[in-house]
């Protein structure tokens, strides 16, 4: 569809121009005034969408978050209108979807235009989320903290009178937050031991990885050198007063036995 290739369009166009803001500029990045125009086409587009398919649940959430965007700017007398919008997209969304923090952002809504029965029923539904998808380690239980916060200061947030109920529902949440924080404590506490224990084994794998390369290399006598290698048989020393067979071949310094023919013996002066 249109809509979502032109919504697709202004992620990249954004892309090329956060790359400019962080010195990685490209030639073809566009200007300011360029996404502004392509984000008037967006919302052109998925307006238009909405009629012709009111159950596009996502079109309707791209809706919402662009007008929530223009509602932080607007007029305060113009922003009653647009709050009732969001109102009536984000209750449409949830015939077809489930998201905690859009309930949040719902009940927020339904705080501001004073419909304090409609915002707590927005908190109860966190609540039963809560209860059908509980946490189940340490990263989950951290978040489920985050989430409960942020509900019990909902809760907090709505007038006695009008939401009687909110009392008891905001102080269960108290023993939850509680109860959370000691078991992300165990948790802490666990994950800490099993680092250790990791630390350990990996220094005992190294020290053991290097007794066994030292005991591989061959040990040396102390004072000896280690034996030339050699391509034959090495002879021995030769003997004392052992002759030494002469060159056949003729060689130059080869050593001649005495009375060798050729040779004679100087005899005695008359």
């Amino acid at each position: 569809m249109k809509a979502y290739y032109d919504y697709a369009k202004l992620q990249t166009m954004q892309q090329d121009m956060s790359g400019g803001v962080m010195g990685n500029a490209s030639p073809t990045a566009p200007t300011q005034a360029q996404i502004e125009a392509q984000k008037v086409l967006v919302d052109a587009d998925f307006e238009a969408l909405l009629k012709a398919h009111p159950e596009d649940t996502t079109a309707d959430l791209l809706v919402a978050q662009s007008l929530r965007t223009k509602m932080a700017s607007q007029p305060l007398a113009e922003q009653p209108k647009t709050r009732d919008r969001l109102i009536g997209l984000y209750d449409t969304a949830f015939k077809t979807t489930e998201d905690i923090p859009t309930r949040f952002v719902l009940a927020g809504l339904y705080h501001d235009k004073q419909d304090y029965k409609s915002a707590y029923a927005q908190y109860a539904m966190v609540i039963k989320l809560l209860h059908e998808d509980p946490s189940y380690d340490l990263t989950t239980r951290q978040k489920e903290l985050d989430t409960r916060n942020q509900l019990l200061a909902g809760l907090n947030g709505l007038p006695a009178a009008s939401v009687p109920e909110a009392a008891s529902a905001s102080a269960d949440q108290v023993v939850k937050i509680a109860e959370l924080k000691l078991r992300i404590a165990e948790d802490q506490a666990k994950q800490k031991e099993e680092q250790a224990k990791q630390l350990e084994q990996q220094k005992l794998k190294a020290a053991a990885d290097a007794a066994a390369k030292l005991k591989s290399k061959p040990a040396a006598t102390p004072g000896q050198p280690a034996a030339p290698a050699s391509s034959g048989p090495v002879s021995g020393p030769a003997k004392s007063g052992a002759s030494v067979p002469a060159s056949t071949s003729g060689s130059v310094g080869a050593p001649i036995a005495p009375g060798a023919a050729g040779s004679q013996a100087p005899g005695p002066k008359k």
